[in-house]
């Protein structure tokens, strides 16, 4: 199957709109302590977003955030994250086609 953005059938009018969609973009689900991410550069902040290593930070909850990057690179991001955050209880998911039809 071939993945198809879930505005790809409204293009045009977003042509009008002079607005763009940007389909497939990484997106990680990340569950910390707040302490554990804080030399990350994750934002502690409610409702406040943060720019590091090349992802946006989106703080979700007291311990959740949404890493957004470029399309493709959900492994490697990951991989990345699970390495600095050790061996402390947290979890890495990625939510990436969660808005993505097939």
């Amino acid at each position: 199957m071939t993945a198809r953005s879930p505005l790809a059938h409204r293009a045009a009018e977003l042509e009008r709109l002079e607005a763009v969609e940007v389909p497939f973009l990484t997106q990680l689900d990340v569950r910390a302590e707040p302490a554990t991410v804080a030399d990350l550069g994750f934002p502690l902040e409610p409702n406040t977003s943060a720019y590091g290593a090349g992802w946006d930070l989106l703080w979700l909850g007291p311990d959740e955030w949404l890493v957004v990057a470029d399309p493709g690179n959900a492994a490697a991001i990951a991989a990345t994250l699970e390495r600095s955050l050790g061996g402390g209880h947290h979890s890495v998911i990625d939510v990436s086609e969660v808005r993505t039809s097939r």
